[in-house]
Parts: structure tokens; C-alpha cells; sequence
């Protein structure tokens, strides 16, 4: 008896020895295929990058493909044969860098003209934005510059002919409707507001006006709320839209020679009735 119950407690015991070997073996698994993955994820498929660079050359332009071995990468041991070369895209389409030095010096000029606060200039993915607040270019209800506004305007214009982008000018409101008989509904002070300025940047700044594009926008697109006299006074305003070459669209409206306010108010919904606004 004696002997059987140490067998039994030997075997026992000899399987909860072993029983961690269970475990081990998971975990050199999951380590091996961690390191496949890592691997795969490391090796760069030559001929699928070619691939993407063709796409992109067809759909941008500009772009030539160059293949380039480097003999070391951050002092990372030197690649051998049979590794992947490192893939170059050569001549990628500029940012336009010059555009945005060019726009900060406007920003910079019209700030020391003393119209900080007044004038704002925001680097966006479409280009670069220009928000003029409506109290510096018009007076309440007007569609007519303000004389205090034209050093501002002239400086823009010169700006404008450095540089070959196309410009958007959209009018902004409030949800007040307008008290000008000739204004019927904010879309029409709006409009009346873009064309304003373009025709400014066109008749006395040169800016060629196959370049230039009016919209409206009404109310419909507030920076905040309009919950506040604050809020309201912000909403009011004439964003001056300088468009990178790369998300210029294919053609547009000339709103000097394009038929008016309809053609330029482009994208913009139709107007409400004028005894709603």
C-alpha cells in the first residue's frame, strides 16, 4: 500500500511539474507570430509603392518615382542584398510655402495699420483664409465700402497680384433682415458685399478678375451662436478665401462678366422669399 501511494503521489506530483510547459509553449507561439508579424509589417513592397506613385502621378501630376538604397538608416546596421530599397518620391507638388510667407507679411502690414483685431488670417488645408469683421468694411445694412477700409483693400490687391491663386470672397450676415429696400433678404446684402470687394480688387487693384469668385452665404454659416450682441457682431463678416493650386476646382464663375449675383452666389441655396428671411 505503501508503495502504490507513493507512485500515485510521485505521478502527481510529476504532472503539476509539467503542467507550466503548457503556458511556455503559448507563449513562445504568440512570440514567434508577434515577430512574423513585425516582419511583414517592416518589409515594403517595391512594386505595390510603385504602384501608388503611378496613381498618384496620373491623379496630381508632377510626380516622379526613384527608387534610392540607402547604405544606412539611423545608424541601423547597412542593408544587404535581397533587402528592400527605400522608395523616393521625387518633385512631390510644392505646399506653396511662399504663398503662406507671403500672407503673414500681409497679415503683418495690415496689423500695422492698425486694423489688429479687425482683420484675421488662418493657414487651412485649402489655402489661406482672410476673415475682414464687416464693422471695418461696411456700415450696418451697406453693401458700400467705408473710405477707412481702402489702404486695407489696396494692400490686399497688391498682395493678390504676387501671387496666381484663386480667390473666393464670400459674404456673411446675421439672421437680421436687412432694413435697405435694396437688400430685400440677406442673400441680396450678402452677394451685394462679395461683389463689393470684387469689384474693388478688380476696378482699382488689377486683380485679373478671371481669378476672382463672389458667393453668399446669408446667416447660414455663423462662426458661433448668435446668442450674444459678441457672437452676432462675429458672424458678420467677408471671408477672403486664397485657394492652394492643388484644391482649385476646374473652372468657375467670373462674377464681373458671369451674369451678376445669381452666377456668383455659387453653391449657395436659393433665396427665401423676401418677407421671410
Amino acid at each position: 500500500m505503501a508503495s502504490s501511494s507513493s507512485s500515485s503521489s510521485s505521478a502527481s506530483h510529476g504532472g503539476a511539474g509539467d503542467a507550466w510547459l503548457v503556458s511556455f509553449a503559448d507563449f513562445m507561439t504568440l512570440l514567434f507570430v508577434f515577430f512574423v508579424v513585425m516582419y511583414a509589417l517592416a518589409v515594403v513592397n517595391v512594386s505595390k509603392m510603385e504602384q501608388l506613385a503611378k496613381v498618384l502621378q496620373s491623379t496630381i501630376g508632377g510626380i516622379e518615382v526613384k527608387q534610392k538604397v540607402e547604405a544606412s538608416i539611423s545608424g541601423a546596421m547597412p542593408l544587404g542584398e535581397g533587402q528592400p530599397a527605400a522608395i523616393v518620391l521625387d518633385k512631390f507638388p510644392p505646399k506653396v510655402p511662399p504663398m503662406y510667407d507671403a500672407a503673414d507679411e500681409l497679415t503683418q502690414k495690415l496689423k500695422e495699420s492698425g486694423l489688429e483685431g479687425q482683420v484675421k488670417a488662418d493657414q487651412m488645408v485649402e489655402g489661406t483664409l482672410l476673415t475682414f469683421n464687416d464693422k471695418l468694411l461696411f456700415r450696418q445694412n451697406s453693401a458700400e465700402l467705408e473710405p477707412t477700409t481702402l489702404d486695407a483693400m489696396k494692400q490686399l490687391a497688391e498682395f493678390l497680384n504676387t501671387v496666381p491663386n484663386e480667390v473666393r470672397i464670400v459674404g456673411h450676415t446675421d439672421p437680421a433682415p436687412p432694413t435697405d429696400p435694396r437688400y430685400p433678404t440677406n442673400w441680396d446684402l450678402s452677394i451685394a458685399r462679395a461683389l463689393a470687394v470684387v469689384r474693388y480688387l478688380v476696378d482699382v487693384g488689377g486683380v485679373d478678375p478671371a481669378r476672382l469668385q463672389a458667393q453668399a452665404r446669408a446667416e447660414f454659416s455663423p462662426l458661433r451662436p448668435n446668442d450674444s450682441p459678441e457672437s452676432v457682431a462675429l458672424n458678420r463678416r467677408v471671408e477672403i478665401m486664397i485657394v492652394n493650386e492643388l484644391a482649385q476646382p476646374k473652372g468657375g464663375v467670373n462674377p464681373i462678366e458671369g451674369g451678376g449675383a445669381d452666377a456668383g452666389a455659387e453653391g449657395a441655396a436659393p433665396p427665401p422669399p423676401a418677407s421671410g428671411n
